[in-house]
């Protein structure tokens, strides 16, 4: 740790802007280092863990800030804030440097949020633009990710949520990662959000990832994920049946396989029916109409999710599942805003 964070790290940032990209890749895994260094070794027995482990995740955290600001140029960090350097104190000039660095970014961010906010309002879109660093990527320097929060007044907006996604694919640079998310009275409902650059796609975890970062108020709906589990359950047993596997003569594993798909496949139609009834009886007919389409073969739902996502375009079964979706939310929404329990 000692060697990596003093004596590599000069050596490779004497040699920037060259491996700029490669260097600012390869700091993160030192800090990552330095902090598990800080967490698993048993400081305990020497008194503590050692003041200097803070100060060097400090000054990779700073050397990796002013690489990146070198990244894509001509000129060596020392050459290009020179300047800079002949006004610092004694031992303070990374923390200088990172710091102007550091200010220079949040304010292009700042300005990128307004441009955006700007555009989408000349398109006549409503949304809440957020921008921040982005900690897994790299280049163009400060890589940054942005989140927008589209307000609509019920999850059956789809064709304006839609239309809003668009807009905001078009006002957002390409090699910045985008996050939108639609709203219902304040709170966000991340099993609607889509994620990526020029694509985007349902990504949950990322959603989470904004909740958490920003604590924003969130609608965590528990019906469709028991809809969503349903159908990958009936989709593996359908898989099963067409392939012969954990039929009779095959190996042990895949009956066992089979017989616990089977098992899974029962108690969650069950949780479903018994949650979706309390709110739709009518949504359990639909939700079970479409598990039996799907565990019988009538409905390849397999094929269908492989299409949607080479083509990006919801085919008749992804249609009916999202629609599913989307209406057991809402209704779960509508629940709770009125005080039920479902």
């Amino acid at each position: 740790m000692l060697y990596a964070g003093s004596a590599d790290v000069c050596r490779r940032f004497h040699q920037l802007p060259e491996g700029a990209s490669a260097f600012i890749a390869w700091i993160p895994d030192l800090i990552k280092c330095a902090d598990e260094a800080g967490t698993q070794e048993p400081w305990e027995l020497v008194g503590g863990a050692p003041a200097g482990l803070g100060k060097i995740r400090e000054i990779l955290v700073r050397v990796r800030i002013i690489a990146g600001d070198a990244a894509g140029g001509t000129a060596h960090p020392g050459v290009k804030s020179a300047t800079l350097l002949g006004k610092a104190k004694p031992y303070n000039a990374l923390r200088l440097v990172a710091s102007v660095v550091e200010k220079r970014v949040a304010t292009a961010r700042n300005e990128l949020a307004a441009s955006i906010q700007s555009q989408l309002e000349d398109d006549g879109v409503e949304a809440l633009v957020h921008v921040v660093e982005d900690p897994d990527g790299i280049l163009p320097w400060s890589p940054s990710k942005a989140l927008l929060v589209i307000p609509v007044i019920s999850q059956m907006e789809i064709d304006s949520y839609a239309i809003a996604t668009l807009a905001a694919c078009q006002a957002v640079p390409d090699d910045i990662r985008l996050t939108v998310m639609p709203s219902v009275d304040g709170r966000v409902l991340p099993t609607r959000s889509v994620s990526g650059y020029e694509t985007l796609l349902p990504l949950p975890d990322e959603a989470d990832i904004w909740i958490e970062q920003l604590d924003l108020p969130a609608f965590r709906a528990e019906i469709s994920p028991i809809v969503n589990l349903a159908v990958a359950k009936a989709s593996a047993l359908q898989s099963m049946d067409r392939l012969n596997l954990g039929i009779p003569g095959r190996p042990h594993g895949e009956l066992e396989a089979r017989k616990t798909l089977e098992d899974e496949l029962a108690s969650t139609r069950d949780l479903l029916v018994a949650k979706v009834d309390d709110l739709d009886p009518e949504g359990s007919a639909l939700a079970l109409s479409l598990l039996d389409r799907i565990r019988s073969g009538e409905t390849n739902f397999a094929d269908s999710v492989q299409e949607f996502t080479v083509i990006q375009l919801p085919n008749e079964v992804i249609q009916e599942l999202s629609g599913l979706q989307i209406a057991l939310d809402d209704a779960e929404f509508e629940c709770s805003r009125a005080g039920c329990r479902s």
